[in-house]
This record gives structure tokens, C-alpha cells and sequence, in this order.
């Protein structure tokens, strides 16, 4: 799971 990749992610997990 790319934080950095995935927009709904980023929000949660940026540095994973």
C-alpha cells in the first residue's frame, strides 16, 4: 500500500 501512490492513502499513511 503506497501512501505516496494512492491519493485516498496519502492522507493516511504519506511516508508508507
Amino acid at each position: 500500500m503506497s501512501g505516496i501512490g494512492e491519493v485516498g492513502t496519502t492522507l493516511i499513511v504519506p511516508v508508507l
